[in-house]
C-alpha cells in the first residue's frame, strides 16, 4: 500500500524550499507553518520537526548534510546523524544508500547580538573543512566519526551567509574539544557584519565561496561582495553592482564542475570510503581561472547571464548574454495566443553543464547494454539512415554524436509556459576562461514549437509564481537487478497556491535525440539544422525497443505533442491543523476543515509509475514516516480555496467548484446535529438538490437547490419536510449513512413493488439514529408529490449497547459503533439485525470510516485511534475454524512522521485513504504488497494467492468458495447432495491427475475454483437432486455411478479414476499430501482429506443403515473430532446441532454402538460427555451406560488402591449402594475405607440418616470436595441438591442431567424438568440458541414448539428477553451472543424443508429463507444460496400472507440482500457454552412458558 503524504503547506517565499544531493542522497527541506519538513530517501521517508513559531527559510548544506532555518532572528542548525552505517553495509546493502537511518536533530543556535530584525534568506557557503586543516589546538578539526565514512561526516567546519531585514552577516561554524566527546560542541563566530539600507530578499554564494549575491524586494541592483580576505576570524569583502532595468525576481549560481556533490556518487565507492574519489572545493585548492556564472531574471522576462572572473590578477564582472522568454515566435507559444501581457507567463530552469555531462557520460556508457538489447530482441533495425544499417553502426553513430555533444560543455535550458509547454535551448561558452560571448542554440523545431510539454499534473494549472530548485541527478537502487539508476529530478515550489511537485526524468527522455545520425553540418558542432529539427520528433521510440528508458511515460496528444517528465510526488497540506474531512458522495473530492476560516477543497490526482527501494527507520524523539514499495499511487490536488466569515460547522460537496454563488439565512445559531444531502434520481438533468439539516427530533430543516448551467446557484428555496416518526425515541447520536457502492437514486415508480410496500428495503438509506439504550434505527427518504420529503424506518436493530460513544453505518447495511469506554467495537448487520463482530482495543477508538470494494461490494472499515489506522475487512465465516467475521488486512501508523493526533480520516473513490494528522496528509491507495505486509500475510495464510491491493485481498477472502472447499462439500452434506460431494472429489483427482501426469503442469494454473465446471451445469446438478427428505442417502442408487457429466471433455473411458470408490479416495488423499492446493490453507486441506474419509465411510459402511439425520450426527462427529485433535482441548464438546440431528435420529442404538467402537468399548464419561449422550439417549440406555462408566472409572483409579469414589456418584445415580459398599470393601489401602463402609452400610431410608448424609454434604462442601458432597446429597435423597452441587460448583451439566435422568428412572421427573425449564432454557433465549431450544423443548415432549423455535422472528426472541430477564448486569453480559450468527444456522432449513414437505409451514418463512440464503451468501456457498433461490417454492409471501402464486410478481432484486455475517465465536453453542454461565442456581430461576403463536398439526410428523 503506497503512502503519499503532504506534510503541509509551503511557505510563500524564495528561500523556504531546499532540495539537494548530499552525496546520493536526497534531501528535500521546507518550511510550513511551525514545522520543518525533511523528505529524504527518494522521496519515500518523512521527518517532521515542530518549533516554537513559524519558520521563513532554510537550506541544505550539500557537505555535511546540515540543515540552517530561521525562526524570526533566529538560525537554527540542525545536524543529521547517520546510526546504522556499518549494520547496513555488512547486511549487504552497501549499494543502496536509501536503507541509511538517518535523522536529524537541534546542533545550534545562532543569535546576532547585532542585529535582531527578521532573518529573510539564508545561504551554506560550499567551503566546508572535511580534511584535516591546520586550526588552532582549540579549534579541532573534523575528524572522521568511527561510525560513519568520510563523505557522512558531520562534524566539519563551514561558513553561512545571513540576510535580514537590516543587515548581511557572514558566520563561521566550527567545533571545539572534539578530543573530549562530553565538551565537544558547535560554535558560530560572526567574521563579517554589514548594515543594509534596505531589507535583504535573497542572497546566494557562488560555488568557490568567493562571491556574494544579494538583492532586495523590488531592487534593480544585484550587488556583487567579492571576498579579499579568507582568515578564520574574520572576512572582508568589495562590492560591486550589476545593473538591470526591471525589477529583479530571481537569481541563481550556475553550479561548476567543481561543485560535483550534487552529483550521485558510485556507492560502492562510499561503502568501502575511498574518499579521494570525489572532488570537494575548499579555499586551500579554489581554481582561481575557474568562472562564476550567475543568471538574473527580471519582471520583463528576461534572463540576463553574467560572467565573474580572474585574469592577470584583476576581477572582472561582465554581461555575457540574455535570453528573452518571450522572443522568436514566442508569442505562438503561449497556449492563450495572445501577445506578452501581464496575464502571459513563462518560467526558466537551468541544467547546469556538470549535470549535463554526467548525463552523457552515463549514456555513452550505457550504449553496451543497449546494444545487448537490441541484439536481444532480434527484430528488424532501421534507424535514421535508413534500412539496412546495422545496430552496430547506429550505436557507433550515436557514439559519437553524443561524445561531441558532451565536448561541447553545454547548459541546457528550459523555458515554460503556463500550461507547461516546453522551449529547450543550449547555451554554450560559459565554462571557457576568459569567457566567450553565449551562444544560445533553440532545440525545438522551428515550425512546430508546441511540440513539448511536462507529463501529466506535472506543471500547476493557470501558473503565476513558480521557483524552481536546481536539476539534482537522483540514484534510484533497484533491489532486483542490484544496479544503480540515475534520475533527474526538478523540484517545482507553487508560490501562489502552496505546492511543492516533485518531476522525474529519464536521461532518454531528454537526451537520447539529441543528435542526428544523418550528420552534414559542421564535425565540431553536436548541433545542425537536421538535429533542431528532428529534435524530439523521433525522441521516444517505443516500437522496436532500441531506446531505454525506465517507463512509458512518454505519450502524444491529440495535438501531436510529446510529454517527457512524471509527476513522481506532491507536497502541500494546511497551514493549521486538520479538524474535519468531508467528502462528495461519489468519492471525487473532499473539503478539509480547520477551526478557523479558512477551507481547502481535493481531487486525488495519479502519480508515476517508479518503483522504489526502501527501509523502514528506527524511531526517535522527531518523527519519521517510511513508505511502502509500490508501482502507483495518489495524492492530493487542491482545487480551491474557500474562505468565508466564520469557521464552517458542516458542509456538502455538490460539484468541484469552490466559488460563493447563493446564501439563505436559516435563523438557526446552533450545530445541526446532522447535515445530508438526498440522493437524487438517476436522471438528475435540472441539477436539482435535496439538503436536509437536523437539529432535533421535531426541528428539521430543508432546501433545494438548483444549479444552473453555468455552474451557479440560481435558487435556493425553503422545502417541506416531516419530523421524525413517532416511534423514534430520544435521539443520543446520529450519524449519515457513508454512501458506498450504490447509485445516488431514491425513486422507485414499480406499482408492484409499492404494491407489496417493499421501499424500505430496497431505498438507500441516508441517516441512523441511535438512543441511549442502543436501539438503533436507519432511515431513507423519498419526495411525496414532489414538494414534501418524508422518512421511511428501514430497519431497527436492538443492539444493547448503552449511551454508545458513536457509530457510523454504510449503505451496504454494516453498523459500527462504539460503545460507552470508547474501547470497544461491535458491527453490526442492519438488515438481519446479527451482531457480525465485536473487539475490546487498549487504544480509544476515535473515527471509523466504511467503504467497499467495485466489484462484488464487500465491506472494508477503517478505525482510527490517536495516531494509527486499522483497516478491517469482512471475512467469510468457516465451519470448519473458529475464525472471526471481520479481520485487520492493514495498519497505518502515523506516529513516526508526527506527533499530532490524527484529526480525521475518510476513504474517496477506488479505495484511496485519506488521513488527517496536524496539518499534514497522508494518502494511502489501494495497493498493498502482500509479502512484506505482516496483517495482509495473516489474512491469507498459507493460501498460494497473489494479491496486489485491497480489493482484491477482500474478494480472496470474501468471494465464493471453491467447490473443492471442505467448508462447501459439509454444507453440501447436510444438505444431502452426497453424490455431487462425490462428483467433486472424483473431478478433483482427475485434475490432480493430469496435473501430476503433465511435466508442465501447474497446479495453481491448471485448477481453477470450479475444477473447469461450468457453473451452469453444476446448478443444474443441484437441482436434479433437490429432494431434502427423511429418507436421506439410503434412497440414492446403491451402484457405482460414472460422473462423466461434469468432465469438461464429456469423454467416459471407463476408468477406475472417474468412479468414487475406496482406490479413488485413497489415491487422492495421497495426492492432497503431497500437493498443496489453491485456495486452501494447510488447515483447510487437513480438513478436506479428513472429508474424504468421512464420504468414504459413510459410503461403504453407513449409508444403508443410518437414516439422514443419523448420517448428519455421524458427519458431525468426524469434524468435532478433526477440530478436537487440531486444539488438543479435553474440554471441547460435540456443538447442540449435532446432538439434535442424533436425538431426531431413529438409528440411535446404531449411533450408539459407533460410539463404542470409537471408544475401543471403554466409554468413560468424558467421551461420554463430549458426544452428548445424555442428551439423546433414551433413558434405558443412559442406565447402562452409567454402569459401565462407573465400572471403568473404578477400575482405571490409582494403582495403589482403588478408589470407589470416583465411580459413587454414578452407582448412586443408579441406586446400587449395595456394589458400591462391595467395591469400598475392596478399597484395600483407602484411608477412608473403614469410614465409608460403616456409613454407607445405615438405612437411608430413615430420616436420622437422611439428614446425617445432608449434614457430611455440606461439610464436604466447606472441604470444596464437591463430588463427593453430591454423593452424599443422594444418600440423603435430596437429588435437587445433588444436581445444583453439580451445576454449580462442579461445572458439569452434562453429569446433572445425566444423573437426574438415571436416578428419577424416567423423563419426567421433577428435577430433570426443573434443570431444562429454570436453567437451560432462560439462557437458551437470551443467547437466541435454536437449537438448544429446540432440544429443551424436544425432552420436555412439546414438539410443536421444539420445531417452532427453530424459525421464530427475532421480534418474538426480544419479547421473550424482557419478560424474563431481571437482572439486568447479567442481561448485559449476554448482549452480544443474543444475536450472533447462531440465530439463524444455515442448516436449519434441512428440518424445515422436512416440515414443508409434512404441511407445516411458518409466515416467518419468507424472512428465514432470506436469512439462510445471506448466510450461505457470507459464508462463499454461492452456489447454495442459487441452488435455494432457484428451486425454493413459498407458502407465504414476504408479508405473511398466503401466496397464490403472487410471488412471481415480485421483482427479481427482491432476494438480491446484502451479504449478513457469522460472529466470530465458535461454529455452533455447545454444551461447555452452557455450563460456564452458570449463575447463582437453577432453583432461582423463573420458568418462560414457551410461544405458541402457531398451531402445528403433529399427526404426520415422526422423527
Amino acid at each position: 500500500m503506497t503512502i503519499n503524504f503532504l506534510p503541509g503547506n509551503p511557505e510563500s517565499s524564495l528561500t523556504s524550499v531546499c532540495y539537494a544531493n548530499w552525496h546520493s542522497l536526497d534531501i528535500l527541506s521546507y518550511c510550513s507553518g511551525n514545522n520543518l519538513i525533511i523528505i529524504i530517501k527518494n522521496f519515500q521517508f518523512l521527518q517532521t520537526i515542530y518549533l516554537d513559531a513559524d519558520c521563513s527559510c532554510c537550506d541544505i548544506n550539500k557537505h555535511n548534510g546540515k540543515i540552517a532555518i530561521t525562526v524570526a532572528d533566529k538560525v537554527f542548525i540542525y545536524r543529521p546523524d547517520v546510526q546504522n552505517y556499518f549494520d547496513f553495509k555488512f547486511n549487504g546493502n552497501g549499494k543502496n544508500l536509501g536503507l541509511l537511518n538517518v535523522r536529524w536533530e537541534l546542533e545550534m543556535t545562532i543569535i546576532n547580538d547585532l542585529d535582531h530584525s527578521k532573518i529573510n534568506c539564508i545561504n551554506w557557503s560550499a567551503n566546508c573543512d572535511l580534511k584535516n586543516s591546520e586550526d588552532s589546538d582549540d579549534e579541532d578539526d573534523s575528524k572522521t566519526r568511527k561510525d560513519a565514512p568520510e563523505e557522512f561526516n558531520t562534524e566539519t567546519n563551514s561558513e553561512l551567509i545571513v540576510g535580514s531585514d537590516k543587515s548581511l552577516s557572514f558566520w563561521r561554524l566550527f567545533y571545539k574539544n572534539k578530543s573530549s566527546p562530553t565538551n565537544k560542541k558547535l560554535h558560530p563566530k560572526l567574521l563579517w557584519f554589514k548594515e543594509q539600507p534596505s531589507p535583504i530578499y535573497l542572497v546566494k554564494i557562488s560555488p568557490d565561496s568567493g562571491l556574494i549575491a544579494s538583492c532586495g524586494k523590488f531592487d534593480k541592483l544585484v550587488k556583487i561582495w567579492k571576498r579579499l580576505s579568507f582568515g578564520i576570524e574574520n572576512a572582508e569583502f568589495d562590492l560591486n553592482y550589476l545593473k538591470h532595468s526591471h525589477f529583479i525576481t530571481n537569481f541563481r549560481w550556475k553550479l561548476t564542475n567543481d561543485d560535483s556533490t550534487d552529483l550521485p556518487k558510485d556507492q560502492s565507492e562510499i561503502s568501502n570510503s575511498v574518499y579521494s574519489s570525489l572532488s570537494t572545493p575548499s579555499l586551500s585548492s579554489t581554481n582561481s581561472k575557474e568562472v562564476n556564472t550567475l543568471y538574473t531574471l527580471t519582471t520583463d522576462s528576461i534572463v540576463r547571464i553574467w560572467s565573474s572572473f580572474e585574469l592577470d590578477n584583476k576581477h572582472f564582472t561582465q554581461f555575457n548574454g540574455a535570453l528573452d522568454l518571450f522572443e522568436n515566435g514566442g508569442r505562438e507559444f503561449c497556449t492563450s495566443g495572445s501577445n506578452k501581457t501581464t496575464e502571459d507567463f513563462r518560467f526558466f530552469a537551468v541544467m547546469d553543464n556538470s549535470v549535463v555531462n554526467f548525463c552523457l557520460n552515463k549514456m555513452i556508457d550505457n550504449l553496451i547494454v543497449e546494444q545487448e538489447q537490441l541484439l536481444r530482441n532480434g527484430k528488424n533495425f532501421s534507424s535514421r539512415r535508413g534500412s539496412g544499417s546495422s545496430i552496430t553502426s547506429y550505436l557507433q553513430d550515436k557514439e559519437l554524436k553524443l561524445t561531441k555533444l558532451l565536448n561541447q560543455s553545454i547548459e541546457l535550458c528550459f523555458v515554460i509556459d503556463k500550461a507547461g509547454s516546453v522551449l529547450l535551448y543550449a547555451i554554450e561558452n560559459l565554462s571557457i576562461n576568459p569567457p566567450k560571448l553565449a551562444k544560445i542554440i533553440k532545440l525545438n523545431k522551428e515550425n512546430n514549437i508546441n511540440d513539448l510539454s511536462l507529463g501529466p499534473n506535472c506543471f500547476p494549472k493557470h501558473a503565476k509564481y513558480l521557483s524552481f530548485q536546481d536539476f539534482v541527478i537522483s540514484s534510484h537502487y533497484n533491489s532486483v537487478t542490484e544496479e544503480t539508476d540515475n534520475y533527474i529530478n526538478l523540484i517545482v515550489h507553487d508560490l501562489e497556491k502552496g505546492s511543492i511537485r516533485h518531476i522525474e526524468f529519464t536521461l532518454n527522455e531528454i537526451f537520447d535525440s539529441m543528435f542526428t545520425v544523418n550528420d552534414t553540418s559542421d564535425n565540431n558542432s553536436a548541433f545542425s539544422d537536421s538535429t533542431v529539427n528532428s529534435f524530439l520528433s523521433n525522441s521516444h521510440r517505443n516500437g522496436n525497443g532500441y531506446y531505454l528508458s525506465r517507463n512509458q511515460n512518454n505519450y502524444k496528444t491529440e495535438h501531436n505533442r510529446d510529454f517527457i517528465g512524471t509527476l513522481q510526488h506532491k507536497f502541500t497540506g494546511h497551514n493549521k491543523s486538520i479538524k474535519r474531512l468531508i467528502r462528495s458522495n461519489d468519492g471525487s473530492s473532499l473539503l478539509s476543515l480547520t477551526r478557523f476560516s479558512e477551507s481547502f477543497l481535493w481531487c486525488p490526482i495519479k502519480l508515476g509509475n517508479t518503483k522504489r527501494s526502501k527501509h523502514h527507520s528506527s524511531k526517535h524523539k522527531s518523527h519519521h514516516l517510511q513508505c511502502n514499495d509500490a508501482i502507483s499511487g495518489n495524492t492530493l490536488s487542491r482545487k480551491s480555496v474557500i474562505k468565508t466569515s466564520a469557521p464552517i460547522l458542516d458542509a456538502i460537496i455538490l460539484n468541484k467548484n469552490a466559488e460563493k454563488v447563493a446564501s439563505l439565512v436559516t435563523n438557526i445559531n446552533y450545530k445541526p446535529l446532522s447535515f445530508i444531502l438526498l440522493p437524487e434520481v438517476s436522471n438528475n438533468t435540472k441539477n436539482i438538490y435535496h439538503v436536509v439539516s437536523i437539529y432535533s427530533k421535531k426541528e428539521i430543516k430543508s432546501w433545494e437547490i438548483e444549479i444552473g448551467d453555468s455552474h451557479k446557484a440560481t435558487a435556493i428555496r425553503n422545502f417541506e419536510i416531516d419530523s421524525l416518526p413517532s416511534e423514534q425515541e430520544d435521539i443520543l447520536r446520529i450519524s449519515p449513512i457513508d454512501p458506498v457502492g450504490w447509485n445516488n437514486t431514491i425513486d422507485y415508480e414499480d406499482s408492484n413493488l409499492y404494491k407489496y410496500d417493499i421501499k424500505s428495503s430496497i431505498q438507500r438509506p441516508v441517516l441512523s439514529i441511535i438512543d441511549n439504550k442502543g436501539n438503533l434505527r436507519i432511515y431513507s427518504m423519498n419526495i411525496v408529490g414532489g414538494n414534501r420529503i418524508e422518512w421511511i424506518l428501514k430497519s431497527l436493530t436492538r443492539t444493547n449497547i448503552k449511551n454508545c460513544k458513536f457509530f457510523r453505518g454504510s449503505t451496504l447495511n454494516k453498523i459500527a459503533v462504539v460503545d460507552e469506554s470508547s474501547k470497544k467495537l461491535f458491527i453490526w448487520d442492519s438488515m438481519t439485525k446479527l451482531l457480525e463482530y465485536e473487539e475490546e482495543f487498549d487504544a480509544i477508538i476515535q473515527d471509523l470510516d466504511w467503504t467497499c470494494t467495485n466489484t462484488d461490494f464487500r465491506s472494508i472499515l477503517a478505525v482510527g485511534f490517536q495516531s494509527r489506522v486499522l483497516l478491517y475487512t469482512q471475512l467469510r465465516y468457516d465451519y470448519t475454524n473458529e475464525s472471526p467475521s471481520y479481520g485487520p488486512i492493514r495498519s497505518i501508523d502515523v506516529s513516526e512522521a508526527t506527533s499530532h493526533n490524527i484529526g480525521d480520516s475518510i476513504w474517496l473513490e477506488d479505495g484511496t485513504l485519506v488521513i488527517g494528522s496536524g496539518n499534514q496528509f497522508f494518502v494511502i491507495d489501494k495497493s498493498i504488497d502482500v509479502s512484506k505486509d505482516f496483517l495482509s500475510q495473516r489474512a491469507i495464510g498459507s493460501k498460494q494467492i497473489i494479491s496486489d491491493d485491497i480489493f482484491s485481498l477482500c474478494s480472496v477472502l470474501n468471494g465464493p468458495l471453491p467447490i473443492f472447499h471442505p467448508q462447501f462439500l459439509i454444507q453440501s452434506l447436510f444438505l444431502e447432495k452426497h453424490e455431487i460431494v462425490k462428483k467433486i472429489l472424483v473431478l478433483l483427482n482427475e485434475k490432480l491427475r493430469s496435473v501430476e501426469l503433465d511435466p508442465d503442469g501447474d497446479i495453481l494454473t491448471d485448477i481453477n475454483s470450479t475444477l473447469g465446471i461450468d457453473i451452469d451445469k453444476l446448478t443444474i446438478e443441484f437441482s436434479d437432486n433437490n429432494d431434502i427428505s427423511d429418507s436421506g442417502f439410503q434412497n440414492h442408487k446403491l451402484k457405482k455411478q460414472n460422473y462423466q457429466s461434469l468432465f469438461i471433455d464429456g469423454k467416459n473411458d471407463g476408468e477406475d479414476h472417474k468412479i468414487f470408490d475406496k482406490n479413488l479416495a485413497f489415491s487422492l488423499i495421497e495426492k492432497l499430501q503431497k500437493m498443496k492446493l489453491p485456495f486452501l490453507t494447510r488447515h483447510q486441506q487437513i480438513t478436506l482429506v479428513s472429508v474424504i474419509e468421512t464420504v468414504l465411510d459413510i459410503d461403504i459402511n453407513y449409508k444403508k443403515i443410518l437414516d439422514s439425520n443419523g448420517l448428519r450426527y455421524y458427519l458431525g462427529m468426524k469434524l468435532f473430532q478433526l477440530n478436537a485433535t487440531k486444539i488438543k482441548n479435553d474440554h471441547s464438546l460435540i456443538s447442540i446441532r449435532d446432538i439434535n440431528f442424533a436425538l431426531h435420529s431413529g438409528n440411535k442404538d446404531i449411533l450408539l454402538n459407533i460410539v463404542n467402537e470409537i471408544s475401543h468399548f471403554e466409554l468413560n464419561w468424558l467421551t461420554t460427555k463430549k458426544l452428548g449422550l445424555v442428551y439423546w439417549l433414551s433413558n434405558g440406555k443412559l442406565v447402562e451406560i452409567f454402569e459401565k462408566i462407573a465400572k471403568f472409572e473404578f477400575l482405571k483409579s490409582s494403582e495403589r488402591f482403588k478408589d470407589p469414589s470416583k465411580c459413587s456418584i454414578f452407582y448412586l445415580a443408579l441406586k446400587k449402594k449395595q456394589i458400591l459398599i462391595g467395591l469400598w470393601k475392596t478399597a484395600t489401602g483407602h484411608p477412608e475405607q473403614q469410614k465409608m463402609v460403616k456409613f454407607l452400610s445405615n438405612d437411608f431410608k430413615e430420616r436420622r440418616w437422611k439428614t446425617a448424609a445432608s449434614k457430611n454434604a455440606f461439610a464436604l462442601m466447606g472441604k470444596h470436595r464437591y463430588i463427593e458432597a453430591a454423593c452424599f446429597f443422594l444418600l440423603g435423597d435430596s437429588l435437587k441438591d445433588c444436581c445444583n452441587v453439580l451445576i454449580r460448583q462442579v461445572k458439569d451439566l452434562q453429569l446433572a442431567i445425566g444423573v437426574s435422568r438415571c436416578y428419577e428412572g424416567n423423563d419426567e421427573g421433577a428435577v430433570f424438568k426443573d434443570i431444562l425449564t429454570s436453567y437451560l432454557l432462560p439462557i437458551s433465549i437470551r443467547d437466541n440458541d435454536r437449537w438448544l431450544r429446540s432440544l429443551i423443548y424436544h425432552m420436555l415432549g412439546q414438539r410443536e414448539n421444539s420445531i417452532q423455535c427453530l424459525i421464530s422472528d427475532e421480534e418474538e426472541v426480544e419479547e421473550e428477553i424482557e419478560e424474563e430477564n431481571d437482572d439486568d448486569e447479567e442481561e448485559e453480559e449476554h448482549t452480544s451472543l443474543r444475536k450472533s450468527f447462531l440465530e439463524y444456522d444455515p442448516v436449519l432449513i434441512v428440518l424445515y424443508k422436512n416440515l414443508r414437505l409434512q404441511g407445516v409451514s411458518s409466515p416467518n418463512e419468507y424472512k428465514f429463507i432470506l436469512k439462510i440464503i445471506s448466510i450461505y451468501n457470507r459464508m462463499g456457498c454461492d452456489l447454495l444460496s442459487l441452488y435455494i433461490v432457484k428451486n425454493w417454492k413459498f407458502k407465504y409471501d414476504f408479508m405473511g400472507q398466503s401466496n397464490n402464486n403472487n410471488l412471481k410478481k415480485i421483482s427479481s432484486h427482491t432476494f438480491q440482500t446484502p451479504s449478513t455475517t457469522v460472529p466470530n465465536n465458535s461454529t455452533n453453542t455447545t454444551p461447555s457454552n452452557q455450563e460456564q454461565k452458570i449463575g447463582s442456581g437453577f432453583e432461582k430461576k423463573k420458568f418462560v412458558e414457551p410461544p405458541s403463536s402457531l398451531e402445528f398439526d403433529m399427526g404426520a410428523f415422526e422423527f
